[in-house]
C-alpha cells in the first residue's frame, strides 16, 4: 500500500469515519459561507498522536473551521435627502443643555 492510500485509509478510520463526515460538513458550512459573504474561510486539521503502550499511538483528530460571519443588517432612517445612520429629526447629545447638578427648591405656596 502507498504512503497516500495509507493515509487516506487512517484518515477514513478516525472515528469511525466520523472525522471524514465531519470534515466534509464543515467543509461545506465554510464554502457556503464564503460564497454568501465573499469574506475568506479557512480549515484546519489538527491530528494529535500520544504513546499508549508499548506499541499503540492515541490518535485524537480534530477539525477546526472559521467560517465567516454574514455582514450584519444595520438599521438606518431615512428621508427626503437620503439614508442616515441616526435619526436627523432627532436631537443629538450637541444640543442638549447639561443639568446643573444642584437641587434646587421650588416654592409652591
Amino acid at each position: 500500500m502507498s504512503d497516500i492510500k495509507r493515509l487516506l485509509s487512517n484518515l477514513e478510520s478516525y472515528g469511525l469515519g466520523g472525522f471524514l463526515q465531519q470534515l466534509n460538513d464543515k467543509q461545506d458550512r465554510v464554502l457556503q459561507a464564503v460564497r454568501n459573504t465573499g469574506k475568506p474561510g479557512k480549515i484546519k486539521i489538527i491530528i494529535k498522536y500520544k504513546a499508549k503502550g508499548a506499541s499503540g499511538i492515541k490518535v485524537s483528530p480534530k477539525v477546526e473551521a472559521t467560517i465567516p460571519a454574514p455582514i450584519r443588517d444595520v438599521e438606518m432612517f431615512v428621508n427626503d435627502d437620503g439614508l442616515f445612520e441616526e435619526n436627523p429629526d432627532q436631537m443629538n447629545f450637541e444640543n442638549v443643555h447639561r443639568i446643573d447638578d444642584k437641587k434646587k427648591t421650588i416654592n409652591l405656596g
